[in-house]
């Protein structure tokens, strides 16, 4: 479940914008029939944002927490991101990815930033 998760989560934010549709179209393939509606149209404007914008993002995961009984990892490290040659700030950030079986293979539900909390 970890790899798996380590997986899908590279596969969208480890990204150019010559690489953002193939590793998208690659990531859809593990898509839950459940959730592809949701996730399918948000996947497809993130390419176009990248592409448009020539954005570039790099995520170096440095900790995971696994529910395995949830299906649930968490997945905490740094992103960097790129306009262009600019390099944006980096930014320690969470994601959560949500999995099932489904007939007997691992289908991705979501995978969804985790917004920080206010202090």
């Amino acid at each position: 479940l970890e790899m798996m998760a380590e997986y899908f989560t590279l596969l969208k934010l480890n990204v150019t914008p010559g690489s953002v549709e193939r590793q998208y179209k690659q990531l859809g393939h593990y898509i839950s029939e459940t959730t592809w509606h949701e996730m399918q149209p948000l996947l497809s404007e993130d390419a176009a944002i990248m592409k448009r914008q020539n954005i570039s993002s790099q995520f170096t995961v440095e900790k995971t927490q696994v529910a395995l009984d949830k299906g649930l990892v968490k997945l905490t490290g740094t992103l960097n991101k790129y306009v262009g040659k600019r390099a944006l700030p980096p930014e320690t950030v969470s994601y959560v990815v949500a999995m099932s079986y489904e007939g007997g293979q691992l289908a991705l539900l979501t995978l969804k930033k985790v917004k920080k909390e206010a202090k």
